[in-house]
């Protein structure tokens, strides 16, 4: 039997998520990161983006345009050369 003594329940202490200083999105990152299948699909997914917007110093001239001497051999210009109709190879 109780004698009338309040006892004062212990604090419990609450559990929470570790938070990222970046929010929302440096959890997604974080988790992407520990993820081999997300980590690999970003990289490809970069690579594919800078190659995207490096495709005019990659091949400088149209995939139409014929601007060179038709059967030019090998060059600086012309890394593969030209075809018949004078379109740069490469």
């Amino acid at each position: 039997m109780q004698t009338g003594v309040a006892v004062k329940p212990e604090p419990v202490e609450v559990m929470r998520p570790r938070r990222s200083r970046f929010g929302a999105a440096g959890g997604l990152a974080a988790s992407m990161v520990r993820d081999p299948n997300a980590l690999s699909g970003v990289l490809l997914l970069a690579f594919f983006t800078i190659v995207a917007l490096a495709a005019p110093l990659i091949a400088p001239y149209g995939p139409s345009v014929m601007q060179f001497q038709p059967m030019a051999a090998p060059s600086v210009q012309n890394l593969l050369g030209t075809t018949n109709t004078g379109q740069d190879i490469f």
